[in-house]
């Protein structure tokens, strides 16, 4: 139920964005109905994408609206989780490209028509067998037939099929696929081109091939492999964004200012969106799962010494679980406000600190979001396990959602990179020790800022040494703990400060003194985490050390009666989740339940 936290939970825009957008998800369409196998429940996540566009209007005007985009996100996340693989493909990736590279181009409205109804679903082809997503090494070709005026999709050898989008049932698709563009035999760059990859039947289109993969456990999608062979895209179906044209004459040419490095950036704009949407969609099920969680610990008693029974929250290994799981999910919320904020403000997603940015979110979000499902799954025992209580269905889609939009190590590399190379950047160690924090959050922030800036010296150190009898590579291949770590901390470093100016923002009582507790255990948790360095450096002293795990425990304690204003505070309809974990009579709950499913058990007999 919201609360005085609510808005500011939601940057202000719950009543604007997220309240009416969650009220959709309570249709019976949105729910999957127990006994489907993979296959079933993915033609149902069709199904479902389809009563979306009817339920939230056309997917161009959605895209057009990027707020209401990222509540739809969340809100499918938290209570449809089998519609959420399909959301970035067919919105941002899809129908996002053709309204930002198609331009006004009439030739393209029968493709965004159908996209608009989700009557064709949209998909992205751009991994392949050889290269994953590096699109520098993409060997998928476009060839450009001048008589013809269209371009030819060709994979030159095996390891060029596209692996592994959502194209094996026989549903209508519109896929923009990742090529290299080849003019007059010359190779002029990676652009995206869209086609119709099955037609209005689901029929495959004349020249694609495709190879539908077996089940995987996380999540079902109809996943598969595909090759082509002269498979024919329309000259309208060239998304140049106007960095190169082809004359009447078939002339290529690119625009002044313009080349080869330009052709795929300004797609760039679009995984920027669906990585930071994908992560506020994997926070959004945290927030779920912690909520689950502190409802079960409060009601499930457990049978103490001598015939004592206590709640589950009165044992300190519970309070810790669900306190650190609601701190890291409150500091993964406020860094996605600011993300969110940075989306929907900036006019240039593909503009390289953006992308950064996105690509430290995702590196952040996603990992904390799955370390908190895997912690309430864990504490909720035997209940979790089952799809109705939502928790395993979250761990499964956060499993996907980690390499989705670019694998996790690889982002952290890239912006360790990045970060090691940016003139504008150079942390420092505070200057005084920190030695006592007490209540001063200055002093819990300069830990972060000692982490950070330890963090980049290291890394630089590694990167400015000789390379001896080694190559490039080599250095490199050294340094990448180290950079790993770099935008781990750095991450972390402005989690922190975006919890800190949410509490500055609360209102004054019992809500800002929620949340500036819940700040405090944060930074207590990752204190902990880097205290041996602290106290190597002086930093941290003896006592203060020999205090941390009594400190935790007693903060665990002050913010337990706050428990239910932190966790209202998500506005998740529970009536919409439906999970028994929550119910007052569990037995009862589990026994109603088994009266729907009995009857699947009898028909498989």
């Amino acid at each position: 139920m919201p609360n005085t936290l609510t808005e500011i939970l939601y940057d202000g825009r719950f009543d604007a964005h997220y309240r009416r957008t969650q009220e959709v998800f309570a249709d019976p369409e949105f729910k999957t109905p127990d006994g489907l196998s993979m296959p079933e429940r993915a033609l149902n996540s069709y199904a479902m994408l389809r009563h979306a566009a009817a339920r939230l209007g056309k997917s161009s005007d959605l895209v057009r609206d990027p707020r209401s985009l990222l509540a739809f996100y969340e809100w499918a996340g938290t209570h449809a989780p089998d519609l959420l693989p399909l959301i970035s493909g067919h919105y941002n990736l899809t129908t996002g490209l053709l309204l930002d590279l198609g331009g006004a181009n009439p030739e393209l409205q029968p493709l965004l028509d159908d996209l608009d109804t989700a009557e064709a679903v949209g998909v992205l082809l751009i991994n392949e067998f050889g290269c994953g997503s590096n699109v520098a090494f993409l060997e998928t070709t476009a060839t450009y037939d001048h008589a013809a005026r269209c371009f030819l999709l060709d994979t030159p050898r095996p390891e060029a099929r596209k692996f592994m989008p959502n194209v094996g049932a026989p549903v209508p698709r519109v896929t923009v696929v990742a090529a290299r563009l080849v003019v007059d035999g010359a190779d002029r760059g990676v652009f995206p081109f869209v086609t119709r990859l099955r037609d209005s039947e689901g029929r495959l289109a004349e020249g694609v091939t495709v190879w539908p993969m077996p089940d995987k456990p996380f999540f079902p999608m109809d996943n598969a492999v595909t090759g082509f062979h002269r498979a024919r895209v329309p000259f309208s179906g060239w998304l140049s964004a106007g960095v190169a044209d082809i004359d009447d004459n078939g002339v290529f040419a690119y625009r002044p200012g313009s080349g080869p490095r330009d052709a795929f950036r300004h797609t760039s704009s679009q995984f920027t969106f669906g990585r930071v949407a994908l992560s506020c969609a994997a926070v959004a099920q945290a927030r779920a799962a912690v909520l689950l969680f502190a409802r079960y610990v409060q009601t499930r008693e457990i049978q103490a010494f001598h015939g004592h029974r206590r709640p589950m929250l009165e044992f300190r290994n519970v309070r810790r679980s669900l306190f650190s799981a609601l701190a890291s999910t409150y500091a993964s919320t406020f860094l996605a406000n600011t993300m969110k904020r940075t989306l929907c403000d900036k006019a240039d997603l593909s503009a390289p600190e953006t992308q950064l940015a996105g690509i430290v979110a995702k590196s952040y979000l996603v990992p904390a979001a799955h370390d908190v499902l895997r912690e309430t799954r864990a504490r909720c025992g035997a209940h979790a396990m089952f799809s109705v209580n939502r928790i395993a269905d979250y761990l499964g889609l956060c499993e996907g959602t980690l390499t989705a939009e670019g694998d996790i190590q690889v982002m952290r590399l890239t912006a360790g990179r990045q970060l090691i190379g940016r003139r504008d950047y150079a942390p420092v160690r505070p200057a005084v020790p920190a030695t006592e924090p007490g209540d001063d959050e200055s002093a819990y922030l300069a830990f972060f800022q000692s982490a950070e800036a330890d963090s980049y010296h290291r890394a630089t150190a590694v990167m400015g040494s000789p390379l001896g009898s080694g190559n490039t590579f080599d250095r490199w291949n050294r340094c990448i703990p180290y950079a790993m770590r770099l935008t781990e901390t750095h991450a972390r470093r402005l989690a922190y400060e975006s919890f800190l100016a949410a509490v500055r923002d609360a209102p004054a009582g019992d809500a800002r003194e929620a949340l500036r507790l819940t700040a405090r255990l944060f930074a207590l948790d990752h204190l902990i985490e880097y205290a041996a360095l602290f106290l190597a450096e002086g930093r941290l002293t003896a006592s203060a050390h020999d205090r941390l795990e009594d400190d935790h425990a007693a903060l665990c304690e002050r913010l337990t009666p706050y428990l239910p204003l932190l966790v209202d505070a998500f506005a998740v309809d529970e009536t919409v989740l439906a999970a028994p974990l929550t119910a007052t009579d569990r037995v009862a709950a589990w026994a109603d339940i088994s009266e729907t499913v009995a009857p699947t058990w009898s028909e498989a007999s």
